[in-house]
């Protein structure tokens, strides 16, 4: 389980829902140079999804997921999308965690 979620009560546990469209961001050429993604995807998304065959679809999939757990309010709420990082578990199953954008600060990302 990703360690933001595992901290989470029962009690303070939520469901958010989001759709867009992947026309709403930004085309980039180069996403790593592109402050749209640098400033709201971390070192570790920015990489997942230029590797995927449709880097902005896979980029819309991260925003969404991202929006999603903005919308359920709490903790969560409270971060940039930049401080969240969409991580992908074993067997493909997606998962939070807020440890991400504070790494990539300290590596100059």
């Amino acid at each position: 389980m990703s360690d933001l979620v595992s901290k989470v009560s029962p009690d303070e546990m939520a469901v958010g829902i989001d759709i867009e469209s992947c026309q709403t961001l930004p085309a980039s050429a180069d996403p790593w140079s592109d402050s749209f993604y640098r400033e709201n995807f971390t070192a570790a998304e920015i990489a997942y999804c230029v590797r995927q065959a449709d880097p902005r679809l896979a980029f819309c999939g991260l925003w969404s997921a991202k929006e999603a757990a903005f919308k359920c309010g709490g903790k969560i709420a409270k971060l940039a999308p930049r401080e969240i990082e969409i991580v992908h578990e074993p067997g493909g199953h997606a998962g939070i965690s807020a440890h991400a954008a504070r790494r990539d600060r300290s590596a100059g990302a």
